[in-house]
């Protein structure tokens, strides 16, 4: 009773809001920061959620008034030491954080941010894997192994996914050949598939900046052409390609 009054004293603009704000947990901002970005349609709002709440949650901070900047310092050590993760991963979890202290500050729900003038680290020369582009033989071995792999199954959001040896090859063959990225794959259709005397064009909905505008992809490898067809025989227009499912902590691609 006594916060409901204090909230309809902040909406007659009798208290400051951050004042009211400043009785509920950071976890009862969270939940409604994440509301906030799925409606917006932010393709990454599900993972700046989490992010956010493991900070929160591994620093204890309970009202926004607990949040200083120095205890990244304590969450930064963690990232390293425990989790292993390098400078760009520890650069996403900060962004996380600015943008949800962004949001509270916008909303009238705290003060002024501590966390903006905290800059990102410096990532070139710290990556911990040094990535390299593989090679056609190395390509097509990944194939193979992934063609005669046994069903990859796991359950997230109380919804079960599985996907066989043979689409897992068929995903990374249509990966590698068009350089589609995950939610490209995840928005293609059988409608988006067009087959054009033995070569295909495919159009995937979805675009990295969540964007319709995405280009036609031709494919000319007529063996991904055939496996392709084979794929969406018999299929709806409407329907899911299905090649691309979520696996528990991020994704499979």
């Amino acid at each position: 009773p006594r916060r409901r009054l204090a909230e309809q004293l902040s909406e007659w603009g009798l208290i400051d809001r951050s004042r009211v704000s400043g009785a509920r947990t950071l976890l009862e901002h969270l939940e409604e920061f994440r509301g906030f970005l799925n409606h917006s349609g932010a393709g990454t709002g599900e993972q700046t959620a989490n992010r956010v709440r493991r900070v929160v949650e591994f620093l204890r901070w309970a009202q926004w008034t607990d949040a200083r900047s120095s205890d990244l310092m304590r969450w930064r050590h963690h990232q390293t030491a425990t989790l292993g993760h390098g400078p760009q991963t520890r650069n996403h979890y900060l962004a996380a954080v600015k943008q949800f202290f962004r949001w509270l500050e916008a909303e009238g729900r705290c003060g002024p941010s501590p966390f903006a003038a905290v800059k990102q680290e410096r990532v070139r020369g710290g990556e911990r894997r040094k990535r390299r582009t593989i090679g056609f033989d190395e390509f097509q071995r990944l194939l193979d192994v992934a063609a005669s792999g046994s069903p990859f199954a796991a359950t997230t959001g109380g919804t079960r996914f599985e996907i066989d040896g043979p689409d897992r090859s068929l995903l990374y063959w249509l990966a590698g050949h068009t350089g589609m990225r995950r939610g490209e794959l995840e928005s293609l259709r059988v409608a988006d598939l067009r087959l054009i005397d033995g070569l295909a064009v495919v159009t995937p909905r979805k675009t990295k900046t969540e964007t319709n505008a995405a280009a036609p992809m031709p494919i000319v490898d007529r063996g991904l052409v055939a496996a392709l067809t084979a794929s969406v025989r018999g299929k709806l227009p409407a329907a899911a390609l299905r090649l691309a499912m979520p696996r528990l902590g991020g994704f499979l691609v």
